[in-house]
Parts: C-alpha cells; sequence; structure tokens
C-alpha cells in the first residue's frame, strides 16, 4: 500500500486522483466506501479500480486507490487548510477485498496518530 498526504491552504496544490489517472489513459470504475475506525466511528471515502495496459506488458496493471479529504474543523473552510489522504495498491483479491485490506491501514493508522496526540 503506497499512502500519499497532500495539504495545502488552498485546492491549488492538488486535485483528485482520477484527474490524473483520467489523464494518463487509465480507465476506471469509481464508488463510495465507508470505513469503520476503531473508536466506533466512520470515515467516508472515494475509490477508484484503475486499469491500464503499460507497454510491453500482456496483461492490464490494476491499482485501487481509496481517498477522502482531512480538514481540521467541522467548518471546512480552505483558508484553514486540507489534506488530501490517499491510499494506492495493487488489486488483492476483488475490489472488496482491496478496499477492506486498506480499511484494516486507515484503522491502524488513525489509532497511531490518536496515540500520538494523547
Amino acid at each position: 500500500i503506497w499512502l500519499s498526504m497532500i495539504g495545502g491552504r488552498s485546492s491549488q496544490p492538488f486535485h483528485a486522483p482520477d484527474i490524473c489517472y483520467d489523464a494518463d489513459g487509465w480507465r476506471y470504475d469509481s464508488g463510495s466506501q465507508a470505513m469503520t475506525l476503531a473508536d466506533g466511528g466512520q470515515l467516508y471515502g472515494l475509490w477508484l479500480d484503475a486499469k491500464k495496459r503499460l507497454p510491453g506488458e500482456d496483461r492490464d496493471t490494476e491499482h485501487v486507490v481509496f481517498y477522502f479529504y482531512l480538514f481540521p474543523s467541522a467548518e471546512r473552510r480552505l483558508d484553514d487548510g486540507i489534506v488530501l489522504f490517499k491510499l494506492t495498491s495493487p488489486r488483492y483479491g476483488s475490489v472488496e477485498e482491496t478496499l477492506a485490506l486498506q480499511s484494516t491501514f486507515v484503522q491502524q493508522f488513525f489509532i497511531g496518530a490518536t496515540k500520538q496526540i494523547e
């Protein structure tokens, strides 16, 4: 799993992953997914199941991407900052199985972040 976090105080520094995948010639399906956190809360994000035949390859390369945005407050003002949190991985089994692996990573990441704050 590759973790990318891109932040800024406006929407200028980044864009949603589908823009890059589309511009680079990937085909993809997309949807939304709720992930349950260890404390019982839920985090809602978007996913892509992206495929592309790379030069010299006899089958498609496939990425499953799950992403969401983090804001420092409930007001979600861009002036306060925003972070794109993106996980990318090869497909492991079905899209649902891959998202389940990514969900485990998200749960562990936020448990670790909470422990650092305490």
